[in-house]
């Protein structure tokens, strides 16, 4: 039992530790697109493409980060 309980607490920390991490992100990326005047994207996020990765890396918003720590599961 001590066990089960140990896992569902790492489980929860490992998570909520996850959702801190991409919300301080989020947020400054947020707050950098604010600052630059370009609002609508502080609020929505945006995407841009890495040439170095090639592929779509995406900049959270201020909606973004309300949602990550609206869902239930978190």
């Amino acid at each position: 039992m001590l066990t089960v309980l140990l896992g569902v607490s790492l489980t929860y920390t490992l998570a909520w530790y996850r959702a801190y991490r991409l919300t301080e992100r989020f947020l400054q990326e947020a707050t950098a697109s604010f600052r630059a005047g370009r609002h609508l994207e502080a609020l929505l996020g945006y995407e841009t493409f890495d040439e170095r990765r090639r592929r779509y890396v995406y900049h959270g918003g201020y909606i973004q980060i309300e949602a990550i720590w609206a869902d239930p599961v978190v």
